[in-house]
């Protein structure tokens, strides 16, 4: 096999890794699953907005402040905020649903969440590695980047931003 032969080699596995590492949607669509297309925010005017189609209350402004993977949920957890207590880190699937128009004229980001850092925001979702590539700690947890658009797995130990959310 040539250089060019090892390159889409490569080229093939890295996007094979890309796929695992991140997961792959569904075809068949579940309808209980939080959908960005399903998205219809309002602004509660209590610090909160609220996702109607996917019956989810976030928080409209984050403090900003960065925190490893376990501070973030303790965050969440002891979070009052609308006259609710009952907040926690959002999934994955349910951040994702704040991607919702970007760029747009509906961009929700710029309506909804005008203060959104540019930075990486937690969630609960983990991810094991099995090949203990990343040594003593091998399970990370996804964080979404809304600027760039980016979902990456994080060490625990890193400290982003989080944005809670309830049911």
């Amino acid at each position: 096999m040539g250089d060019r032969g090892l390159f889409k080699f490569f080229l093939l596995g890295a996007f094979v890794f890309a796929v695992l590492a991140t997961g792959v949607p569904s075809q068949a669509a579940d309808e209980s699953m939080p959908t960005a297309e399903k998205a219809e925010f309002k602004d509660n005017g209590d610090g909160t907005v609220t996702d109607g189609k996917n019956r989810l209350t976030w928080q409209k402004e984050d403090d900003g402040t960065e925190r490893d993977w376990k501070e973030a949920g303790e965050y969440c957890k002891g979070l009052d905020l609308g006259g609710h207590k009952d907040w926690r880190l959002p999934e994955k699937k349910e951040m994702v649903t704040l991607w919702w128009g970007a760029g747009s004229k509906e961009d929700i980001r710029a309506k909804f969440f005008p203060e959104m850092k540019k930075a990486y925001y937690w969630t609960a979702t983990t991810f094991t590695y099995t090949n203990n590539v990343y040594g003593k700690d091998p399970v990370r947890a996804f964080s979404l980047n809304f600027t760039e658009g980016r979902s990456v797995t994080d060490s625990r130990d890193a400290v982003n931003i989080v944005r809670c959310v309830r049911p």
